[in-house]
């Protein structure tokens, strides 16, 4: 079996591709793109003012928007008369509309969903990007660290766009914000807000389970003969891709390993 490669973390704004290849690749299409938006592109500008009009993107997978949620209750806390826009996969809608959001906007990108999943072309993507474009959100971020979110918030026309250029775009953005993998995402995603919202105040704040979720959740552990059973610990191990649900566990006591997928 070949040695995996040491993964070492990213601090900064440096350059998160780590096959050389693929390095090359993406450098070579990043300074194409520059010279296209020197061209023809719209430039991004801070503001002092404060927004009216926010649009958050967070269009990978759902575990990336449940971590994204206490960064949206630090924007809603910071701006409670914006009107916020959060879009996301389809495969991430239920959750996204538990947000403290005024709306949720349906964009499922071809380079994180499957096609029976709803995924989108990136041309039908740039459609609905362009098509806020006649009144532009007033901020645009993106959660999510990818050069193509932000083409697709320079497509919005948003005057003020905020993200990660770790792999490349940095020219599409008025504000990049320094990347530190090794913190938690929770706390990575409350800093990317923090350019607008200013620094998090106390702990991670956000419940999205509803009344119902409660009365649900009550009802199926009476039925189960579990009411009277603490702690409880629940165990959700899928994906959605299958290197994903296989995994090897190691006893602590023992040291012996197993493997298993699911």
């Amino acid at each position: 079996m070949p040695r995996r490669r040491r993964w070492t973390p990213v601090r900064g704004t440096g350059n998160r591709i780590y096959d050389a290849r693929e390095r090359v690749v993406a450098g070579a299409l990043d300074l194409a793109g520059r010279a296209w938006f020197a061209a023809f592109g719209r430039r991004a500008r801070a503001s002092a003012e404060p927004p009216r009009d926010l649009l958050v993107l967070r269009l990978d997978r759902i575990g990336d928007l449940v971590m994204s949620l206490p960064a949206l209750h630090d924007l809603r806390r910071a701006f409670p008369e914006a009107r916020v826009r959060l879009a996301v996969g389809a495969w991430s809608e239920e959750v996204a509309r538990r947000a403290p959001v005024d709306e949720v906007l349906v964009w499922s990108a071809p380079w994180a969903g499957r096609p029976h999943e709803g995924a989108l072309s990136f041309g039908a993507l740039r459609a609905r990007a362009k098509a806020l474009a006649a009144s532009p959100p007033d901020v645009a971020i993106d959660l999510q660290g990818d050069v193509r979110a932000s083409w697709l918030m320079h497509e919005t026309g948003a005057r003020r766009r905020v993200g990660y250029a770790n792999t490349g775009g940095a020219y599409l953005l008025s504000d990049v914000v320094p990347l530190d993998e090794t913190v938690s995402w929770v706390e990575q995603n409350r800093r990317a807000v923090a350019v607008l919202a200013g620094p998090p105040s106390g702990p991670p704040v956000f419940d999205p389970l509803t009344a119902e979720d409660r009365a649900f959740a009550t009802r199926l552990f009476g039925t189960l003969g579990l009411a009277s059973k603490r702690p409880l610990v629940a165990i959700h191990p899928s994906g959605g891709r299958a290197r994903r649900r296989s995994r090897r566990a190691t006893c602590w006591c023992c040291g012996s390993t197993a493997s298993a997928t699911w």
